[in-house]
């Protein structure tokens, strides 16, 4: 965009040159005055620089070459002729001045130019148009590409979380069955602590109350304990 709107600026300046070109000799024909002639010359010095801006800015476009060459070789048609009827009247040939400037062949270089200009600038509008375009094409690919890589990203993140928690769940089963294990084997302990326990006092109290000799005896060595 920025390119186009500089392209425009370089071609409405070359039309005002070559308008002020014009209106410039019309004046130093009818009047001879030389401040006519400053207007000229800034005219005729400031065109070759727009033409060299207006190639640059234009480079890439379609039929550039004969753009830039058509409109080029006008300019020139257009600075030559003008100077030519200013020789004459400086030659004191103003009535022979006024016939060249009469037949119109300056104002249809004017127009030819002005022609070839809009035709310019339509063909830059017509390719900022399709950059554009294709720019809005781009950022459409490029959204969908944003959307479609958030949408992979929460899968990622949703199949993370899904994993962490089956481990911790798995964990908490792993947790719950040790500690059902823990509670079982203790319980167990328990009730053979308890078996032996009664065991050892059923046996204490027959060896305590029995009317009978008892003896413990080492069954090796069957010395008494």
């Amino acid at each position: 965009m920025n390119n186009t709107l500089k392209t425009q600026h370089y071609i409405t300046k070359l039309e005002s040159d070559i308008l002020d070109i014009q209106t410039s000799v019309r004046g130093y024909i009818i009047e001879a005055d030389k401040k006519y002639l400053e207007t000229y010359e800034y005219s005729k010095n400031d065109l070759p620089a727009l033409i060299d801006s207006i190639n640059e800015l234009l480079s890439g476009l379609e039929l550039h070459d004969s753009y830039v060459d058509r409109l080029d070789k006008l300019v020139k048609e257009r600075i030559d002729f003008a100077g030519h009827i200013i020789n004459v009247i400086d030659k004191s040939d103003k009535d022979s001045a006024l016939i060249l400037f009469s037949t119109g062949y300056g104002k249809r270089l004017t127009d030819s130019i002005k022609e070839l200009v809009d035709e310019i600038d339509n063909a830059q509008h017509v390719r900022y148009q399709l950059v554009e375009s294709n720019d809005r094409v781009l950022w459409s690919k490029w959204q969908r590409l944003v959307i479609l890589s958030f949408i992979v990203q929460i899968f990622l993140v949703s199949l993370i979380l899904y994993v962490i928690l089956r481990s911790a769940g798995r964990r908490r089963e792993s947790i719950e069955t040790i500690r059902k294990l823990n509670a079982d084997l203790e319980n167990r302990v328990s009730i053979r602590t308890e078996e032996l326990s009664q065991s050892e006092k059923k046996y204490r109290y027959l060896f305590d109350n029995s009317p009978l000799p008892m003896f413990i005896f080492d069954i090796q060595t069957m010395q008494i304990l």
